[in-house]
C-alpha cells in the first residue's frame, strides 16, 4: 500500500472509532472533524456507489413500468382486433341464410371463446378491468336471438341488430380503453 492510501485507512479507521467513543481522538489529539483527509474524500467513492444504485433503481423502475404499459398496450390491441373480427363474422353470418352458415357459425363460436381467454389474461394481468356486463352484451347479441338456429331468416343492411353489434362491439372495446386510460396515464411534467 502507499503512503496516502495508507493515511486514508488510518483516517477511516480512527473515524469508526471515534464515532463509536466520540472522546477518542485521532493521532495527536485531533477529532475525526479535524482530520487531515477530507469528508468527501475518504467516503466520496462510497457516496458514488450508493449514487449509483438509487440511480439504476429508479431507472429500472421506470422502464419495467414503460414495458409493462407496452405489453398491456399491445394486449388491448389485439382484443380490439378480435372484436372487430367477430363484428365482420356476425355481419356476415346473418346476411346469409341458415344453409350457407354453418362454417360462420363454427367460426363466431371459436373466435368469441379466443376473445374471452384474451379478456381473461387481460383480467389476470390486471384486475382494474371489469368488463363482464361489456362482455355478455357483446356475446348476446353476437349469439343470441335466432343463432345458428335453422328457422333463422336472411336479416337486410337495416336491421337494427346490426346496429346492436356495432354498438356492442365499441361499448366493450371503449370501456377496456376508458380503462387503460385512467390507470396507465402518463404523467406529464
Amino acid at each position: 500500500m502507499d503512503a496516502s492510501m495508507q493515511d486514508c485507512a488510518q483516517t477511516i479507521a480512527g473515524i469508526c472509532r471515534s464515532l463509536i467513543d466520540p472522546n477518542a481522538g485521532l493521532e495527536g489529539g485531533r477529532s475525526w472533524l479535524q482530520s487531515a483527509v477530507p469528508f468527501s474524500q475518504a467516503f466520496g467513492p462510497l457516496l458514488s456507489l450508493v449514487a449509483i444504485a438509487v440511480g439504476w433503481f429508479y431507472v429500472s423502475r421506470d422502464n419495467d413500468k414503460r414495458e409493462g404499459r407496452k405489453e398491456l398496450r399491445e394486449l388491448l390491441n389485439h382484443i380490439r382486433t378480435q372484436v372487430l373480427k367477430l363484428e365482420e363474422l356476425a355481419h356476415d353470418y346473418f346476411h346469409k341464410g341458415p344453409a350457407e352458415t354453418r362454417a360462420l357459425a363454427m367460426d363466431i363460436k371459436r373466435e368469441m371463446q379466443r376473445l374471452a381467454d384474451l379478456l381473461m389474461t387481460l383480467k389476470g394481468r390486471d384486475p382494474k378491468f371489469k368488463f363482464d356486463s361489456q362482455l355478455a352484451t357483446f356475446r348476446s347479441v353476437v349469439t343470441g336471438s335466432d343463432f345458428d338456429s335453422a328457422a333463422r331468416e336472411i336479416r337486410q343492411c337495416t336491421d337494427r341488430l346490426f346496429l346492436e353489434i356495432t354498438s356492442a362491439s365499441l361499448g366493450l372495446t371503449s370501456e377496456l380503453e376508458r380503462i387503460f386510460c385512467e390507470s396507465y396515464a402518463r404523467v406529464k411534467f
